[in-house]
């Protein structure tokens, strides 16, 4: 081989490379309702420690052990949209088209939690309360955002020939409103089991256990009303958010 073709695969080669370590991974946002509720503050603050008593008693670890087996939501969201799969350099488009929605001004006052949650997730880690939206003001505005984002990626497709987004898997489900509490860390419960076992049949008791604690704790409300105070945008995997509005309140422990 000749010098000047080794010379002309090694730029080659770090060009390629170059090129790869460039590549932006598309994102995914979450448009979301924020509340603003103390009673929905103060059960995610109960049920932290009680979890991690749940978790650790079926693990068999010391109840002083400092584990922590459950991560709270900093805040309570309510997402009305997902947009999957959005390059990077696109997202200015959805929150232009997103200002055409007046979401600042948009007004919510019958959003209710109820005594039910579940668990979702590939893995079914994540611990989430269903709400319930008697005057249909949060499929309302489910709706609307989707007729707008559908019409944005309308021009966008015929512009460039390709989608602004993945609308298959952003509505892959049908709108169900739901508000995370936290997430369950499944893989440090893995890790803490013991001797051989069947796993999943632990990480449903574990499931079950905690579902009859927070129902138990909700039918005790007497007001399950949660205060929708602004809206804003939740990107992955950056974590960050983009507020219309004031910043909600953060539950801190």
């Amino acid at each position: 081989m000749k010098l000047s073709d080794i010379k002309y695969l090694i730029i080659f080669s770090t060009m390629l490379n170059f090129g790869c370590s460039q590549k932006v991974e598309n994102r995914t946002l979450f448009i979301q309702a924020y509340g603003n509720s103390t009673f929905i503050r103060d059960v995610i603050k109960s049920i932290a420690p009680k979890i991690n008593e749940i978790i650790k008693k079926e693990l068999g670890i010391a109840p002083d052990n400092d584990f922590s087996f459950f991560d709270h939501k900093p805040y309570q969201r309510i997402t009305l949209y997902c947009v999957k799969d959005v390059d990077e350099k696109n997202i200015s488009l959805i929150t232009s088209a997103l200002e055409t929605v007046k979401l600042e001004d948009k007004k919510i006052s019958k959003v209710y939690a109820t005594p039910k949650v579940e668990f979702f997730g590939d893995q079914h880690d994540e611990l989430v309360l269903l709400i319930n939206d008697p005057a249909d003001e949060l499929a309302a505005l489910n709706k609307e955002i989707k007729f707008v984002m559908h019409g944005l990626n309308s021009k966008y497709e015929k512009k460039h020939g390709k989608e602004l987004y993945d609308i298959k898997k952003s509505e892959k489900f049908s709108y169900l409103p739901h508000m995370g509490l936290g997430r369950i860390r499944m893989q440090l419960i893995q890790s803490n089991i013991k001797g051989p076992s069947k796993m999943e049949e632990i990480f449903e008791r574990i499931r079950n256990q905690i579902k009859d604690l927070i129902i138990k704790i909700l039918k005790e409300q007497k007001d399950l009303n949660i205060p929708i105070t602004t809206f804003g945008i939740f990107k992955l995997p950056q974590r960050s958010y983009t507020w219309f509005g004031p910043e909600p309140m953060l539950i801190k422990f």
